[in-house]
């Protein structure tokens, strides 16, 4: 996994996501099929709305959700890649499909 800090998401795609530099203005492109987007400490409460409407299977989780632990937070983040049944490729740590109830949150 890479994290980008201090960059604005300006499109995403089948084949990844663009993103820009908040810094430069630069844009990069990042090729990838699962994308986890962390918006900052105040959640953006039409966001996951207009996802939805775009047809993107769309779960509102961590402190977007309700206020609370990254303990917590990464849990529902394994609970909606489950439930939206992202998991059709290797995990990077079991290395096969993963699939709900086979990883304790």
């Amino acid at each position: 996994m890479r994290c980008f800090a201090g960059f604005a998401l300006v499109a995403i795609d089948d084949a990844g996501v663009d993103i820009e530099s908040l810094g430069d203005g630069g844009r990069v492109r990042l090729p990838g099929d699962l994308v986890v987007l962390v918006t900052g400490y105040e959640p953006v409460a039409g966001l996951a709305d207009e996802l939805r409407a775009a047809g993107l299977p769309t779960t509102v989780i961590g402190d977007a959700a309700t206020p609370g632990r990254l303990r917590d937070a990464t849990s529902s983040a394994l609970r909606a890649v489950l439930d939206h049944r992202c998991a059709d490729r290797p995990h990077h740590l079991v290395r096969r499909p993963v699939f709900e109830g086979e990883l304790e949150p």
